[in-house]
């Protein structure tokens, strides 16, 4: 099995849905710690929520134009992970034109 894969179409959803995994996971991180930290850190934290969500919707904007769907769509990542969890469901319509034009 490959880590990265080597479909270049499958290498860019992999590429976004990291970045994805990546913005949850440091919103998560500020969830969890911005009660129990120290005054002095939690400028720290704020950057870190802001980078996650700026991770967040740009992944869910490439992501979801990698299943053929507008960009736009891409700010359900504002839902955080409701929206990932919507753009995830979604079925990819560039697998329909790939049966058509075979």
């Amino acid at each position: 099995m490959e880590i990265f894969p080597s479909d270049p179409i499958k290498r860019k959803k992999f590429l976004w849905e990291s970045m994805l995994v990546l913005g949850l996971i440091s919103q998560e991180v500020y969830q969890l710690f911005r009660q129990k930290v120290d005054i002095s850190i939690l400028p720290l934290l704020v950057g870190l929520a802001i980078l996650g969500t700026v991770l967040i919707i740009v992944g869910c904007w490439k992501y979801i134009e990698t299943k053929g769907y507008h960009g736009a769509f891409g700010l359900l990542g504002l839902l955080s992970i409701i929206g990932v969890a919507i753009i995830f469901l979604l079925p990819d319509k560039t697998k329909k034109v790939e049966t058509i034009n075979k």
